[in-house]
């Protein structure tokens, strides 16, 4: 974009915005876009934004904010605005996207798989039963035996040693019974409190509700311990992330990279914020967040709550 251009373009959406009585922190507030890029819109000094998809992003979202169509704008400065102003939106490929049972729609996500853990321990109770029934059948024939070998050669003695060996039965089988028992109550409550503390470690992404230009999302997850934010982008990307209000990342993503964000436990909101958002995804402890944008320049609030 000329500069003689860029200050006429500057010049009529400075004119629409005081029009309208609103100052550069109204159009801040509504826009997100720095007051200094806005300035800087408006002076013709595209040189100071952060590059030049930037030129395009940016005038179009100043644009709206001060109800001047971005299309009629480009129209009337034909022949003399740089290709980048006029250049279409990208759409995002969503070919392998697919709605999992929680009815939130995801991409490039593998469904999760029972791990091999989980069904040994659903094989426990059933193996110690089966070992209990052995056992036992084991001491009847080891005892049978015996009496029955004691029985040729004494067959008073061999009498009196079937009321005792019967007894002796009788007792093994009820404490085989209760061991029996016993053991299979605890495994159901080491079962149940493996379970348990799986539902704690298991985080659920919400659908985004939308509002202007802002994406705002519920996660469920275990708050007291730390998580990973992973931005990848596309192309480049100007991003910046504030956790509970403190600043933790703000520069261009170059395209065909990755950023990876620790979150601090008991963390409750995550604030994003990027330019040419249809470049970027996110991912939290490994699962995607859709935003759902409709416009380039876009804020993403994460809500975190404990399961």
């Amino acid at each position: 974009m000329t500069e003689n251009t860029s200050r006429t373009v500057g010049e009529e959406l400075q004119a629409a915005r005081l029009d309208k009585g609103l100052s550069l922190d109204d159009i801040q507030a509504t826009t997100k876009i720095q007051k200094r890029y806005l300035a800087a819109i408006e002076n013709g000094q595209f040189d100071q934004l952060p590059g030049a998809f930037y030129e395009r992003a940016f005038t179009r979202q100043y644009a709206a904010a001060v109800g001047v169509d971005a299309d009629e704008l480009i129209k009337k400065h034909e022949g003399d605005v740089a290709p980048a102003l006029a250049a279409t939106e990208p759409v995002p490929d969503m070919s392998n996207a697919r709605v999992d049972a929680d009815n939130i729609t995801r991409t490039g996500m593998h469904r999760a798989e029972e791990s091999a853990i989980e069904k040994t321990r659903g094989l426990i109770p059933k193996i110690i039963a089966v070992i209990a029934i052995i056992a036992v059948i084991g001491l009847i024939w080891a005892l049978v035996s015996t009496f029955a070998s004691n029985a040729k050669n004494n067959a008073t003695s061999a009498s009196s040693e079937v009321v005792t060996t019967t007894s002796k039965v009788a007792s093994s089988k009820k404490n085989s019974a209760a061991k029996s028992e016993t053991t299979k109550s605890g495994t159901s409550k080491k079962t149940a409190s493996a379970k348990s503390a799986s539902a704690k470690n298991t985080t659920t992404i919400g659908t985004p509700t939308i509002s202007g230009t802002t994406s705002t999302i519920a996660i469920t997850t275990n708050t007291a311990k730390a998580h990973t934010l992973v931005l990848t982008a596309a192309g480049d990307v100007w991003s910046q992330v504030t956790i509970d209000g403190s600043q933790v990342y703000y520069q261009t993503l170059p395209g065909s990279t990755s950023k990876e964000i620790e979150v601090p436990a008991n963390a409750q909101s995550i604030s994003l914020h990027f330019g040419n958002a249809d470049n970027v995804t996110v991912q939290f402890d490994g699962k995607d967040v859709t935003m759902n944008n409709t416009s380039l320049v876009w804020t993403a609030t994460l809500n975190l709550t404990d399961n």
